[in-house]
């Protein structure tokens, strides 16, 4: 559950980057 929390979280973070950036 850890692993999967971090990887969504860090997927979340970096299309809101993305988006943000684009």
């Amino acid at each position: 559950m850890k692993f999967s929390a971090a990887t969504f979280a860090a997927l979340v973070g970096s299309a809101a980057a993305y988006s943000s950036s684009s």
